[in-house]
């Protein structure tokens, strides 16, 4: 009820605010454009921070590239929100009424006057002593972005006004938690059921799928023509994310889950202090501009006590529609190097080399899906092209992959079932893999959740029926055994995806 109520505010949202029309895509948030003017933002550095939205007991961010994530739900293709303060927000659902609030807000801009002063900072004194402020000031006055307000965020706040030179981190504070789940992945991460019908219930279309994303801020002194972040697991920064903006923000949304990061902003020849966060433990499910149904294939136990390794099995829709941002992040951020196409040639632009460019390894098989079918992978006119696409995951050079389907669901999970099982990942959480498709918008379109899970279900049967007595990892063994994989071909699967 909450996911349908927050979706009907968004609405509502929309035409409180008079804004303008979309730019594009048909789920952007019209708004008015910004009335800060060049100068302002020149002589006040800090107003290049990122805009909030508080709504739900949830943060959200706005940004002039602008994506909105509510409840799962991304809105591109806006301006920045102008109206920036409390609002309220009625609307009826099964005849009752109900409100909600809502907040846009800049951090410090305590009196939404779209400027960050000594007088915003008077207001947090004053508050400190006197609990003075609204629920409203009180979200941009949580500095540090923690949850609550107290005497560090009014010392963030007058190092902010008093600032003339450097940089200083705002938000998170140190050892924050982020990059956690939509709630609706989380529900169905805690104690998985793959009888169960959580996935069954969903809208049609309905994005639930991307995690909410982390946004770092800071202040500087000066305004800079770009700003250099540096996102890494350790202190010596080797290794490291590089993300380059002109604002004092930047969001991430991709990083590894259950890990601890350290960070940094390197403005012109000034160099900011180091701070950490974590990222939330759950399913790293991967934001790309143009593609849908994205995530790493990687980060499950093994029944034998070790792990599917991250970062080199990206299990994706089609890439057919992916625009530059996109492509530089697979390629050039998350290291994509081979393009696994299982879809008919002429399907889309299957056949006609990758999207991603030309320097990639584009590799094309017109593959099977589940089991019993004619075109399933027991099928003998699908034979050679699913042999062959199970000795790509043998080739080290292969790695890492972008592999998908169209939906990047039923050919994809069905190849995935098979590698995934004979590296030793237990059938119950390869299940709970491919039923994170479901809360995709491609993936959930159209799509009976009961069917397509009885699908794998069947053909994971079938498989078992290789060895009855036997584990799922040496079933899926036996099968590859049976088919023509050889036994070398399996142990190079095994040693390039498990640690």
């Amino acid at each position: 009820m909450k996911k349908l109520s927050l979706l009907v505010a968004a609405v509502l949202l929309v035409t409180m605010l008079g804004g303008c029309a979309s730019t594009g895509d048909k789920d952007a948030l019209s708004t008015r454009p910004p009335t800060t003017t060049t100068t302002a933002k020149e002589n006040n550095p800090q107003l290049w921070a990122p805009v909030y939205c508080d709504f739900d007991n949830e943060t959200y961010t706005v940004t002039d590239a602008s994506i909105v994530f509510i409840d799962g739900k991304h809105y591109n293709e806006g301006a920045v929100f102008a109206a920036f303060g409390k609002h309220t927000l009625k609307y009826s659902k099964y005849n009752n009424e109900y409100t909600r609030e809502l907040v846009f807000y800049r951090l410090g801009d305590l009196n939404f006057d779209q400027t960050v002063n000594a007088a915003d900072a008077t207001l947090l004194q004053e508050h400190l002593s006197k609990a003075k402020l609204d629920a409203g000031a009180l979200h941009a006055a949580d500095m540090d972005k923690n949850g609550t307000v107290d005497n560090t965020d009014l010392t963030l706040l007058q190092k902010v006004n008093s600032l003339t030179d450097g940089v200083l981190l705002l938000a998170p504070a140190e050892g924050i938690t982020g990059l956690k789940p939509n709630p609706a992945i989380a529900e169905l991460m805690t104690d998985y059921d793959p009888e169960g019908t959580k996935s069954m219930l969903l809208k049609d279309g309905t994005q639930l799928f991307h995690r909410q994303p982390l946004t770092l801020v800071w202040a500087s002194g000066k305004k800079q023509d770009s700003y250099t972040v540096l996102v890494a697991e350790n202190t010596d920064f080797s290794d490291a994310f590089r993300y380059v903006t002109e604002k004092t923000s930047v969001n991430l949304a991709n990083l590894i889950p259950d890990r601890t990061y350290y960070w940094k902003v390197i403005a012109g020849e000034q160099e900011s202090d180091v701070r950490s966060f974590k990222t939330a433990d759950t399913a790293r499910t991967i934001t790309i501009d143009g593609v849908d149904n994205t995530r790493d294939a990687g980060g499950w136990a093994t029944e034998d006590g070790k792990f599917f390794k991250y970062g080199l099995i990206y299990r994706t829709a089609k890439l057919d529609d992916i625009t530059e941002a996109g492509r530089k992040e697979l390629v050039e951020v998350l290291g994509v190097t081979t393009d696994l196409d299982l879809r008919t040639p002429g399907e889309g632009t299957a056949g006609n080399g990758s999207p991603l460019g030309a320097d990639i390894n584009y590799i094309n098989y017109d593959a099977p899906y589940y089991w019993g079918t004619s075109h399933g992978i027991a099928s003998e006119n699908y034979r050679d092209a699913w042999l062959a696409e199970i000795r790509t995951f043998a080739d080290p050079a292969n790695f890492p992959m972008a592999v998908h389907c169209s939906v990047g669901r039923d050919r994809t999970g069905t190849i995935l079932l098979v590698i995934k099982g004979v590296c030793g990942v237990s059938l119950k959480d390869i299940m709970l893999d491919y039923e994170l498709s479901l809360f995709s918008t491609i993936g959930g379109k159209n799509a009976s959740a009961k069917s397509l899970k009885g699908n794998l279900k069947l053909t994971a049967k079938l498989i078992q029926e290789s060895a009855p007595e036997g584990s799922f990892t040496e079933a899926c063994e036996t099968y590859l055994l049976s088919i023509g994989i050889t036994a070398d071909e399996i142990a190079a699967i095994r040693a390039n995806l498990v640690e």
